[in-house]
């Protein structure tokens, strides 16, 4: 049997409460003291010490693993003990969270009560932090993997006040919330109605596609494809069904264009500058044709026009932005990872 421990003497009561449930799961299992404790355990004895102390919250994983060892000391199923230790856990990480950051906004409605795109903004804030604020990249693994709910879309939802852009979406939030089954039929309800207070709301001005494109890519050029396309709108925070409108933009306004392209002067020339590889997949021909000078039989002002019908068409435009694209990708995914860094 252990030494008498130190009396609790924390300063968040939900913390606290957690600190004698553990301790509680202790004394059951016969008052083992932490090194006793820590051989059925894949953590410590400070570790363990450290987890029934009342000063701060310690991870979940510490919390579950706690009462594992607590039960196998004892050779009893953990289960209930394992759900009671999740709920008391979030408890004291959402009570911690509130009291370090000094919050004083008021409690989010109720799902039921739920009345507009900002009240539901905030109950997904709010369900976040009760469900113990998990990073980022745990929400998209709890949700599914990837692809449901991409990391970068919980960020958005959480830290920016952004909704899910689909139904998809929003249940993969509530699944990594630990909302499930018949429980998310209430939020997907409040989420619908939010969406069509939203609709009826005047829309903040956008920017066309086009001129997006002019702005970030090339001045006066469109993304050569959807996936250029949908890394500028991810990078503006535009994300999900908000995507729609401006690929179908996107589309008439590329047609237009092809529709108003000066023809190559041969179509020889076109074989000789593409070969049989696709544009926008073989940059070093692209470049070569760049390079080439006019043949000797023609004339300068003849070799000076169709080289000039090259640069100036749509498809070779298309390069130069899938090449400029591709760079202001790799600057994002910086910009995002050192808000990552900064936000930790």
């Amino acid at each position: 049997m252990g030494r008498q421990e130190k009396p609790i003497s924390g300063a968040v009561p939900a913390v606290v409460v957690l600190a004698e449930f553990l301790r509680e799961q202790r004394r059951q299992a016969g008052g083992l003291a932490y090194s006793q404790l820590a051989e059925f355990s894949t953590y410590d004895k400070t570790t363990l010490s450290r987890a029934a102390s009342g000063r701060t919250t310690p991870g979940e994983d510490i919390v579950l693993d706690f009462v594992r060892a607590c039960a196998a000391a004892q050779g009893h199923s953990p289960d209930e003990a394992l759900a009671q230790a999740r709920r008391l856990w979030r408890e004291a990480r959402y009570e911690e969270r509130r009291a370090a950051d000094g919050s004083q906004r008021p409690p989010a409605p109720e799902v039921e009560l739920i009345a507009d795109r900002a009240e539901m903004s905030a109950a997904l804030r709010e369900l976040y932090e009760k469900a113990g604020a998990p990073s980022f990249q745990r929400m998209e693994e709890l949700a599914g993997g990837y692809g449901r709910l991409p990391h970068s879309t919980a960020h958005r939802i959480v830290r920016r006040g952004r909704l899910p852009g689909s139904v998809r979406q929003l249940t993969g939030f509530l699944d990594a919330c630990g909302v499930a089954g018949a429980e998310q039929r209430p939020w997907i309800d409040a989420w619908d109605k939010a969406h069509k207070d939203d609709s009826t709301a005047a829309a903040p001005q956008q920017l066309h596609p086009a001129r997006a494109a002019e702005m970030i890519v090339v001045p006066g050029r469109l993304p050569g494809s959807v996936r250029q396309l949908t890394v500028l709108l991810d990078a503006c925070g535009v994300a999900g069904a908000e995507q729609r409108p401006w690929i179908d933009a996107w589309r008439k306004a590329r047609q237009d264009s092809a529709a108003a392209a000066p023809r190559l002067p041969h179509s020889t020339d076109a074989a000789e500058l593409y070969g049989t590889t696709a544009l926008g997949k073989n940059a070093h021909a692209g470049r070569a044709v760049l390079r080439r000078k006019p043949p000797a039989s023609q004339s300068a002002q003849a070799a000076t026009s169709k080289y000039r019908a090259l640069l100036s068409h749509p498809l070779f435009l298309f390069l130069a932005a899938d090449l400029l694209t591709d760079s202001l990708a790799l600057a994002v995914e910086g910009i995002n990872r050192r808000q990552k860094r900064s936000a930790a």
